[in-house]
């Protein structure tokens, strides 16, 4: 009987149904961690915040990634009791996504060859200065490429600590800094100094690797109204507008708050300082020219903001900017009768109205006395044309860097019926390593193409990131390690990579695929 037993279990072994339970727990797991997969990059991808106060089933507080897996708990049977995702296990699938969208995007870089970097940097809510790196390359079908990389802490924001931190995340992602074309930062004399600034030690470094101006703080210094935003155009262009589409009624309610006896002090008195600069011609009159210029400068913004700009493309942008507010020099008459033409607003300007003050002549100075300007022209001279010639200074710094890239590659661009061979020449001897004296008669060669539009424009995509990153670590998640925020930063920034990440099929550890 034993013998007919083991016959008729034909080629089954003894351990069968123990191999089906083990398959059928296999596949149960997988379907599981697919489901919790789907919750972590549904959160990631928004910058949600995973945890609450506690980790409890069943509790209102207990986050949203647990609150998401018991809702689906309801209708799912695969997940049935959720005891076992604790924080750990979500940790650890966070650092492997970002892990892996990290290394996606520098295999993508390394095939591309050709890459420019951006750098910016901000302080996060714990307090820590953050350094954003974002590349720029084309990609496989020739669409122009910026990704965010990282957040990375810095102590140190000398140009050469900087650049020291650029060149690690660089090697860090296998790239070569010789095929660098472009690096972008903001105006700072760390960044864009010509001696001891970032881009000066990168460019010792790799001598092709031009430097691309920021438009994004040209005429910070010059602002007088304050702005909702330190380096968004769009902020300031809209605070200026509101304040001069409804100067009156701002006068108005400033007014009312002043007397307001109900009103803390301190609040009074700043509401009455504001309202006595309101009631000033001075005041309407840079409210009014504010929002014409930035109204222009918000909408060069936005065209230059476009990721697959080129500089081709920005150089004219800068130019006819750089012409507007030359030109408006000549309008100071118009924008003063805008302004005395306000309600409530003083007709006479701040010089006129206070006692003049002696100035202490010196032993060696002439007794001729000073020329003095009225308040009219003291006001259009020391302030009006001051100003002009500080944004018309600023612009011109920037478009003449952009005409040198744009005549250096603007061969890639004459027609066919001029004369192209010393243009190409001069090109080919920037980059003798990626062209050859050959150019003139193979212009239509893509890597020419690849170097041009490579180098970045702007960079506010730097700042793009930093927007996440205060979705990210906003006031109530200031502890998160900085380990966590990259991650978490790469799920939100580069979400359409995160998207098509996948557990692999055949495995069920929380092995991830692209």
């Amino acid at each position: 009987m034993q013998m007919l037993h083991w016959c008729s279990r034909g080629k089954e072994t003894i351990d069968s149904d123990l191999m089906k339970q083990m398959d059928s727990e296999r596949e149960y797991w997988k379907q599981v961690l697919r489901r919790v997969v789907s919750v972590i990059k549904f959160l990631g991808e928004r910058g949600l915040a995973f945890r609450g106060s506690d980790e409890l089933l069943g509790s209102a507080h207990n986050g949203n990634f647990l609150g998401i897996l018991e809702l689906l708990a309801e209708y799912d049977p695969f997940l049935g009791t959720v005891s076992y995702l604790l924080s750990t296990t979500c940790e650890e699938f966070i650092q492997l996504m970002g892990e892996k969208i990290k290394q996606t995007i520098a295999k993508e870089i390394q095939n591309a060859k050709y890459f420019s970097v951006i750098v910016d940097s901000t302080l996060d809510f714990s307090h820590v200065d953050q350094l954003t790196f974002i590349f720029r390359f084309v990609d496989p079908d020739w669409h122009v490429v910026e990704r965010f990389l990282a957040f990375e802490p810095i102590e140190s924001h000398t140009g050469e600590s900087l650049a020291d931190c650029i060149l690690a995340m660089v090697d860090s992602l296998g790239l070569d800094l010789s095929n660098c074309r472009g690096q972008s930062y903001d105006n700072a004399s760390n960044m864009s100094g010509k001696y001891k600034g970032v881009q000066a030690h990168l460019k010792r470094r790799n001598p092709v690797i031009h430097f691309v101006h920021s438009l994004n703080l040209v005429g910070t210094n010059a602002m007088t109204l304050k702005s909702l935003s330190d380096t968004r155009w769009s902020a300031r262009a809209e605070s200026c507008k509101a304040l001069w589409k409804h100067y009156a009624q701002v006068r108005e309610a400033l007014g009312k708050i002043s007397n307001d006896m109900q009103e803390k002090r301190e609040t009074s008195s700043e509401a009455s300082a504001l309202c006595n600069k309101l009631d000033t011609i001075e005041m309407a009159f840079m409210a009014h020219f504010w929002n014409m210029v930035l109204d222009r400068f918000q909408a060069t913004s936005q065209q230059l903001q476009r990721h697959d700009i080129d500089i081709f493309t920005a150089t004219p942008l800068i130019s006819s900017l750089q012409d507007f507010v030359a030109a408006q020099r000549d309008g100071f008459e118009a924008f003063e009768r805008a302004a005395m033409n306000v309600s409530g607003v003083s007709l006479c300007y701040k010089r006129d109205i206070q006692r003049a003050k002696k100035r202490k002549t010196m032993a060696d100075e002439s007794a001729e006395p000073d020329v003095l300007h009225d308040g009219r022209d003291q006001f259009r001279v020391e302030t009006f044309n001051v100003i002009i010639d500080k944004l018309t200074s600023c612009l011109q710094h920037r478009s003449e860097a952009y005409k040198h890239l744009t005549e250096l590659f603007g061969v890639l661009f004459m027609p066919e019926n001029v004369d192209i061979t010393a243009s190409a020449d001069a090109l080919s001897a920037s980059y003798p390593l990626d062209l050859d004296k050959s150019l003139a008669d193979e212009l239509t060669h893509f890597r020419s193409f690849i170097l041009f539009v490579t180098l970045p424009v702007t960079n506010c995509e730097g700042e793009r990131s930093f927007s996440k990153m205060s979705r990210v670590k906003n006031e109530l998640r200031t502890r998160m390690c900085q380990e966590r925020l990259q991650s978490l930063s790469l799920m939100a920034i580069e979400s359409e990579l995160l998207k098509e990440l996948r557990p692999a099929k055949k495995c069920i550890s929380p092995i991830l695929i692209l």
